[in-house]
């Protein structure tokens, strides 16, 4: 096509008009031309034309049946191979050791991360994660699953330079996480390659835990700026928790002020502790709560899973309508999807290192 043509290229085909066709038709030349009258050759000519019309149509729809078969064969094949949302128990990847019948662990952590102004550094997300050894009795090999979020879409507009100095620091913090943590089987890097936000984000790890540590009954959320400061019985925890149906969701503050301690007639449940802490009491207790927060908790991950993917849109922070369906699930609203069991821990234990500046 010439630059400047609006014409579309065609490819060579036989003229419409029956004035431009040409005057004798090809003949070809190893076919020999039957000998007898002008009529002989005309009648014999409409024979062909006649009978060989039908073979032609034949030819032309076995073609098409062929083609047509052949197409949905490759097209099946691409599908198997590419079916990006095929159920996550249809896909078999290749085992690596340990196979996941034979691991035990009870507990996982999801940390969360994105952009933030200190990228490419990698202090805030190594304090966060340094910061889990105060979970007491947390198994050694508890997976530890760390996202990366991508931008939105919007923030591309009008800020093209802006935008690409940022979109390298995530890079650079990207592959500084993977050298940090390489060597370490308990930690998995997980970058996203679109905006999840922290519902999206959280799901996806859910997922790969769900589906490669099927024992895991336990998750803690944490965000990449938010880090435990005090130790944290871990064992007694999810040892009540395996007693108490009622416990889905525990919420580790990071202030006392403004955060509900009461949630409609549900009661205190104290718990004792399983490690010896000075100066520390040896019964503890977690406070029913309507409040509902994205900050660092621990929770059941099947009902984790099933409260963040009833939020239909997952592309967003999960406490916003979560905090109203907790609210009615105190008030006994008696919507299907209230949520109860909330409760929180008794002190302050998590700093906050603030990430937007």
């Amino acid at each position: 096509m010439d630059g400047g043509s609006d014409e579309l290229e065609t490819a060579p085909s036989l003229p419409l008009s029956g004035n431009s066709l040409p005057a004798t038709p090809p003949v070809p030349s190893e076919l020999p031309v039957a000998q007898g009258s002008t009529n002989h050759r005309r009648s014999s000519g409409r024979f062909r034309i006649r009978h060989g019309l039908p073979l032609i149509f034949a030819g032309i729809l076995l073609n098409s049946l062929n083609r047509e078969k052949i197409m949905g064969d490759i097209s099946g094949q691409l599908h198997e191979t590419y079916n990006y949302y095929m159920p996550p128990t249809t896909i078999q990847p290749t085992q690596l050791y340990p196979i996941a019948e034979n691991r035990t662990e009870e507990t996982a952590i999801i940390i969360t991360s994105s952009h933030i102004p200190s990228h490419p550094s990698t202090y805030m997300i190594e304090t966060v994660v340094n910061s889990t050894k105060q979970l007491i009795g947390l198994s050694d090999t508890a997976p530890i699953v760390i996202t990366i979020d991508y931008f939105r879409f919007s923030h591309f507009d009008g800020k093209s330079q802006a935008m690409q100095n940022n979109v390298d620091m995530l890079e650079q913090y990207s592959d500084r996480l993977y050298h940090l943590y390489m060597g370490d089987s308990r930690i998995y890097i997980v970058p996203g390659l679109k905006h999840l936000h922290i519902g999206g984000s959280v799901m996806k790890a859910m997922n790969l835990v769900h589906k490669h540590w099927p024992s895991i009954k336990y998750v803690y959320y944490l965000q990449h700026d938010f880090y435990f400061t005090k130790p944290i019985d871990h064992k007694a925890l999810v040892g009540e928790m395996d007693r108490n149906e009622k416990i889905n969701y525990i919420r580790f503050p990071k202030r006392h002020a403004g955060i509900s301690k009461s949630c409609g007639d549900a009661q205190q449940v104290l718990y004792n502790r399983t490690t010896i802490l000075e100066n520390r009491t040896e019964q503890l207790v977690l406070y029913p709560t309507s409040d509902y927060s994205d900050n660092n908790h621990l929770v059941r991950l099947k009902w984790n899973m099933d409260v963040i993917a009833s939020l239909i849109k997952l592309n967003r922070a999960p406490e916003d309508p979560l905090q109203s369906r907790a609210n009615n699930g105190c008030r006994n609203v008696g919507r299907p999807d209230d949520i109860h069991g909330l409760y929180l821990y008794h002190e302050m234990c998590i700093g906050h290192l603030d990430g937007r500046f």
